[in-house]
Formats: C-alpha cells, sequence, structure tokens
C-alpha cells in the first residue's frame, strides 16, 4: 500500500504588529515589538510520536515592497493539563469478573473465574494503582500464572481517498503472581508504581490517540486459551485526592507543569480543567 498520511489544524492565528494600512520605514538597528496571544482551551500537548506529532510553531514575515520577504520561525511546546478529579468515569471504582468453562469429551469443568478490583482507574506519572485479583479455579485445569499489565496504545490514522490506521503498544509497567490449582483459589492485594513518564493530553486530537488499559491475563496449562480482561485507565496530571494513596502521591511531587511562557485566560470555574490554561515553554 502507498504511504498514506494525515494532518490536522488546531487553530492559526495572524496579528499585524506593524503597519498595516500602508507602508511604514524602519530605521536601521535593532527594533523590538512585543505581542501576546491566547491559546485556544482545545489546544492538545505537543507530543512527538514514531509515527506522528504535534508541534507549535510562530512565524513572523517582514513583507518588503518590491522585494522577496523575510522570515523567522521559532517552536514552542504547550502542554494541557488533565485533572482527574474532574473525571467521573477516572473516579469510580471497578470490578470486573470474567468466568471460562474447560470441554473435556462429554464433561464439563466448573467455571475459572478471574475478578478485578480497582478503587479507581485514574492514575498519574510516579503515582500507585492499587488493585486486588481474586482467582476461584474450580475447573480440572491448572492456572500456571496471572499477570497483570498496565500498557499503553498510540493509534496513528490518516483520513481522505486513502484511509488507514497504525498501531503500537507498550508495556509501562507488568506484574506477575503464581499458580492456582485445580480446584483452588488465591487473591491478591497489589499496588502498582507508575514509573515517571511524560503527560500528553491529546484529548481534541482526533488523528493520534493515546489509550491506556490494565490487562489482566489468567494463564492456564494444556492446550486451552488464557482467560483475558481489560479495564480502561485514564492518564492525567493531577492525582485523585479522595484516595490517601493519590494525595501521598501528590505531596511528593507530581511533573511540573508550569512553564515560562503566557496561559489562556481564565475561563468559567464550572468548565472541566482539562482544557483550561495550557501553557507555553519556549523550545
Amino acid at each position: 500500500m502507498d504511504d498514506v498520511t494525515g494532518e490536522e489544524m488546531f487553530f492559526e492565528y495572524h496579528y499585524n504588529i506593524l503597519g498595516g494600512s500602508g507602508e511604514v520605514e524602519i530605521s536601521s538597528g535593532e527594533h523590538t515589538y512585543p505581542f501576546n496571544a491566547s491559546l485556544p482551551t482545545t489546544a492538545p500537548s505537543s507530543f512527538e510520536g514514531e509515527n506522528g506529532f504535534i508541534r507549535y510553531k510562530v512565524r513572523a514575515t517582514l513583507d518588503r515592497p518590491w522585494k522577496f520577504d523575510e522570515h523567522a520561525e521559532g517552536s514552542f511546546g504547550v502542554v494541557t493539563p488533565l485533572d482527574l478529579n474532574f473525571y467521573e468515569q477516572a473516579k469510580a471504582p471497578v470490578k470486573k469478573e470474567e468466568n471460562k468453562y474447560f470441554c473435556c469429551l462429554c464433561c464439563k469443568s466448573g467455571p475459572l473465574t478471574t475478578v478485578l478490583s480497582l478503587p479507581y482507574t485514574g492514575f498519574v506519572s510516579g503515582g500507585s494503582l492499587p488493585f486486588t485479583i481474586e482467582v476461584d479455579n474450580a475447573s480440572n485445569v491448572e492456572v500456571t500464572g496471572v499477570t497483570v499489565d498496565l500498557l499503553k496504545t498510540i493509534t496513528y490514522k490518516a483520513r481522505g481517498s486513502q484511509s488507514a490506521e497504525i498501531s503500537s503498544n507498550t508495556s509501562i509497567v507488568k506484574v506477575d503472581f503464581e499458580a492456582v490449582g485445580a480446584n483452588n483459589s488465591k487473591t491478591w492485594t497489589h499496588t502498582l508504581t507508575v514509573p515517571q513518564m511524560p503527560f500528553h493530553n491529546l484529548t481534541t486530537c482526533s488523528i493520534i490517540i493515546i489509550n491506556y488499559v490494565l490487562k489482566v491475563v489468567t494463564v492456564v496449562s494444556g492446550a486451552h486459551l488464557n482467560l483475558e480482561m481489560e479495564v480502561p485507565m485514564t492518564f492525567g496530571s493531577t492525582p485523585i485526592l479522595a484516595f490517601p494513596s493519590a494525595a501521598a502521591s501528590l505531596e511528593k511531587g507530581t511533573p511540573d507543569i508550569s512553564t515560562i511562557g503566557f496561559s489562556v485566560d481564565p475561563v468559567a470555574p464550572s468548565a472541566p480543567p482539562s482544557h483550561i490554561y495550557p501553557t507555553i515553554s519556549p523550545e
């Protein structure tokens, strides 16, 4: 298949900082013309990926009559926070159950049941992710192990005369638990420590999508298929404060999203802070 591309323009502003109504003569020497601009509240974070990127630039043009124009260009980074305390889905507890039966000739064994319980599904870089796993193996097939994996998926989309998408998966943090014998059960309560990693809020970008899931695989012996389940997770910049572990993460310090530059004008307090105050940093 031929190469395909996708492009999305988030905003484009034009400012006339000198002249405009006619020609202006600028004396020789160095001149400074300060100006400022407000970012749209929907601007996604800057992002650099293997198959795509989100970049922001400022370009200045000196329009010279009867001569070639002169241009200067600079780049800047945008960080758009996402406060998990304003996302009910990220704060809600989850209890998910999956069952599997094994057949041998005409006989059907008891079920293999895996239950995953989480107090919330929102996490931050360097924070904690507590969970409980229950495995009730009422079958006659041995469970050789249980794996819990926090996965990150980046999907790049291209639209137009040819549409395509490509995805890549990355394991962020993983933990393995021991075997569970036939007609036996075990329960584990564990806390994953999320490693420090860059935060990218791309909720308003439609061609680069970042998703997170907590995947549980109950591995069974023999020629049987494993029992798998996934729970969607939300990655934010501000932890959920209703839980001691999240509050402790905040006290220890989350990545500082304040930067040199300017921010958008404040909006109404009722607006979700996922799109308020994107900040700019020089690159």
